[in-house]
Order: structure tokens, then C-alpha cells, then sequence
């Protein structure tokens, strides 16, 4: 489905142009993004337009304000019907996380998609890092 955020006009030398997006990977540390579209001026406003959005997916928008005292940026859900309902960005994650979209695999192939990949290296680091501790600690006899 297509999300449409009506957006006003704006003051070009202080704000940024506005921007919308979806997030396809979530992380602590990391998100992906499938940026969408302000169509429209700085004089007249108009709408942030995202394509491909599906129940349950979280839509970030927003804009800079280039004195940093103002800059927006909100997290929305989307709902059955295409609307969205907005939330904080810890509330945002924690509906991400509970949708485990972070592991996807293709249909088609049946191959490791990148976030399967990512995932994978994270966890053996973290099992590295850890072994590397344990034989240091062993080392000095601690």
C-alpha cells in the first residue's frame, strides 16, 4: 500500500527538505531504510509518498531544522487499513523486534538474505569475543 503524509510549507533557509521512509532492518546498532518521496516546494508544502508499505511496518518521517533546535522526526506503525499510528522510537523497536522481521529468507531461492548474513556474523562475534576473554582470563591466571 501507499502512505501519504500531507506536509506544510516551510522555510527553505532554516528547514530541510522533508523526508519519509520505511525501516526494513532494525538493529540496536543498525537500520536499513527504503526511502520515499516529498513531492512538492518549499512555498506551497505537499506530500511525503511511500510505496510498498504493509501492515505492521514502521514508517519514519521527518525534517531537519538546520539551527537544531526544532528538527522532527516521529515514528509511525501502519495499520490493515494503510493508516498510521504513531509512537515513540523505544515503542517503534519494540513492535519491530515482535514482528522478527529482522530474519528474512527468499522464497525463491531459499538463500540467507543480508540480515540473515548480519545476524549471523553478530552472534559468532559475540561467541568470539567471548572465548577471547575466557582464554585471556585463563592466560593470566585470573
Amino acid at each position: 500500500m501507499r502512505i501519504q503524509i500531507s506536509w506544510s510549507k516551510y522555510n527553505q533557509r532554516r528547514y530541510s527538505k522533508p523526508w519519509i521512509c520505511k525501516i526494513t532492518y532494525w538493529t540496536p546498532s543498525k537500520q536499513e531504510r527504503d526511502w520515499g518521496s516529498f513531492i512538492g516546494d518549499e512555498d506551497n508544502g505537499g506530500l511525503l509518498v511511500l510505496s510498498g508499505c504493509d501492515e505492521g511496518d514502521i514508517v519514519c518521517f521527518g525534517q531537519k531544522d538546520n539551527r537544531g533546535t526544532s528538527t522532527r522526526s516521529e515514528y509511525a506503525i501502519v495499520d490493515a487499513e494503510g493508516n498510521l499510528t504513531t509512537t515513540t522510537k523505544v515503542k517503534a523497536f519494540k513492535a519491530w523486534e515482535k514482528g522478527d522481521k529482522n530474519i528474512e529468507r527468499s522464497e525463491e531461492t531459499n538463500a540467507l538474505s543480508y540480515q540473515d548474513i548480519d545476524k549471523i556474523i553478530h552472534e559468532e562475534m559475540q561467541v568470539t569475543i567471548s572465548n577471547i576473554k575466557s582464554r585471556v582470563r585463563d592466560l593470566l591466571g585470573i
